[in-house]
Formats: structure tokens, sequence, C-alpha cells
């Protein structure tokens, strides 16, 4: 058995106070909060910590699009998905590109997500169909399009 000290090393156990994801997350629970102004500060604390990550991105890009800024959010998006390519940020992405009305930048996402042999997600098709809106999708339920 490995000794504690491998197991747990220093770095892990107190790396979360100086994690931009760590911002992604706490601005998520503002804005389910509908505390929109504290989630995008938060969101904007986690970007000038690290903006290589994509989750304060992410968050920053649906609080925008809660508020009607859908150039801004699709911006967001953008750059989320360009940092980590996932089922998160794909689908963020091509809910920005519908709110947009933009179906070519919405049509490259399933051509990325089909290219690694993922559909869609449910909840962007369902809001592509006119049977969610953005509130439905990043406020009730799980919150999130994933």
């Amino acid at each position: 058995r490995p000794p504690r000290s491998t197991l747990f090393p220093y770095t892990t156990l107190f790396r979360s106070v100086e994690d931009a994801s760590a911002y992604g997350t706490e601005a998520s629970v503002y804005r389910l909060q509908k505390e929109y102004d504290k989630a995008i500060s938060t969101a904007e604390k986690g970007i000038a910590l690290d903006d290589t990550s994509s989750e304060p991105y992410r968050q920053k890009a649906i609080v925008e699009l809660l508020q009607g800024d859908k150039k801004a959010a699709l911006a967001n998006a953008q750059t989320a998905f360009d940092l980590s390519l996932n089922y998160a940020t794909s689908y963020t992405l091509a809910v920005c590109y519908l709110a947009n009305g933009n179906q070519d930048g919405y049509e490259e996402v399933i051509s990325t997500l089909e290219y690694y042999g993922v559909e869609m997600g449910q909840k962007v098709l369902d809001y592509k169909a006119g049977k969610l809106t953005v509130e439905d999708i990043f406020l009730n339920g799980e919150g999130d399009v994933a």
C-alpha cells in the first residue's frame, strides 16, 4: 500500500481554493439562485485566475444567455468549447448557436459530435424543437444541458 502522502498529495488537498473550475461551480450555484450578477463576477474571477479553464466561460455564457445577451453568450460558449471539448461545452455552444439563429454553427457542433460518435443531447434537441426554453434547461431540474 502506498504511503498516504502519495495518495493525497498536498496540491490535491488544497488546490481547490485556487482552482478556476471551483469558480465555475460557484457561478452555477449563483445562476440557479438567479443571482446573475454574482454568477458573472464569480465566473470572471475564475477566468482571471486561469483563462484556460472552460467552466467559468461556460457558466458566464449561460448567464448571458439567460439575460438575453445572445451574442456575448455565443462568444463565451465558443471559448469554453475551444478550451475543452466535452458534452457540456458542446451542448451549451449548440444552444447558443440556436439562440442566435445560427444554423451553420449548430451544424458544425453536430459534425464535431458525430466525428466522436456522440449524438446531440436531448435537451438541445428539445430546445431546437421549441419544447424547452433556455430557462427550462439552465434553471429547472438538473439546471444544465448534459
